[in-house]
Formats: C-alpha cells, structure tokens, sequence
C-alpha cells in the first residue's frame, strides 16, 4: 500500500458540514492528486445520515476527529484512525477526557 494523506478542515460558525466537505475535498484533490473519496466527522449533523454520499464522498462517524473539524481522505483509507495522524493530544491542543466523553 502507497501513502495515506489526510486533510483536516476546520468548520467555521454556521458553515454547513456539506459545503465544508466539499470545499475540502477540493483541497485535498489539489494538494495531493488523489481523489477524495471520505469525511470523517466526529458526530453526523442533524438531519444526515452516516455513510451518506455528498458529492462522490463518503460520510462517515469517527470518534478520533477533533470537533469542529472535518477530515479528507482518499485511495481506500477505511475507516480505522490513519498512520500518521500522529499529532498528541498537546499539540492539538485536546482535552481527551471531556473530548472522548
């Protein structure tokens, strides 16, 4: 297996998850090369469902995405926590007791 990249983008106030998916995806297609294929987010909004498909991407639940925060992957990555999403908790500045509950 290559590479895994992932791309995380932060939600601003009011942003709808669907527009920020998208223009992450875009991002993430112009950054690396490599379609975008999932969004990872740590809740699914009202009103979505998980595994919905937002313009050729996937959406998916996962506990390990920071809130407020969207993330991009492509080529297959799946949906455990990807190698080289190796940022601890300090460096993101997490609280993982209150951010795990």
């Amino acid at each position: 297996m290559g590479d895994q990249y992932i791309f995380m983008w932060r939600l601003v106030p009011g942003e709808k998850v669907s527009e920020a998916i998208v223009d992450a995806a875009v991002e993430f297609e112009l950054d690396t090369g490599i379609k975008a294929e999932f969004a990872f987010i740590r809740r699914i909004p009202q009103g979505a469902e998980e595994f919905a498909v937002v313009k050729g991407i996937t959406l998916v639940q996962a506990g390990w995405v920071p809130k407020g925060q969207v993330v991009i992957s492509g080529m297959g990555l799946g949906f455990d926590t990807p190698k080289g999403f190796g940022y601890s908790a300090t460096e993101v500045g997490l609280d993982v007791q209150s951010e795990m509950a």
